[in-house]
């Protein structure tokens, strides 16, 4: 699946997200828990995270300033229109 800028707008929302509500930390505290099943899907999940950081990353360096409000507004609004 390759990213469009509007899902890379989405990650980026849903990444500030995680960190803002602390779910990335709590993430980390499960990483003691003695469950099988649950350090599978953390590492699932970290997997898949480092992922969409790579492909985030070259996307970004290339075509979107997710630093620019600008940017950001044109790339929603060109999928949405």
């Amino acid at each position: 699946m390759h990213l469009t800028q509007i899902n890379i707008f989405f990650f980026f929302f849903f990444f500030v997200v995680l960190v803002g509500l602390n779910v990335l930390e709590v993430l980390d505290k499960f990483r003691d828990v003695d469950d099988d099943d649950l350090q599978i899907q953390c590492d699932v999940f970290y997997d898949e995270q480092h992922s969409d950081e790579e492909e985030l990353a070259a996307l970004t360096s290339s075509c979107l300033d997710l630093n620019s409000h600008l940017d950001l507004f044109n790339a929603v609004y060109d999928q949405v229109s």
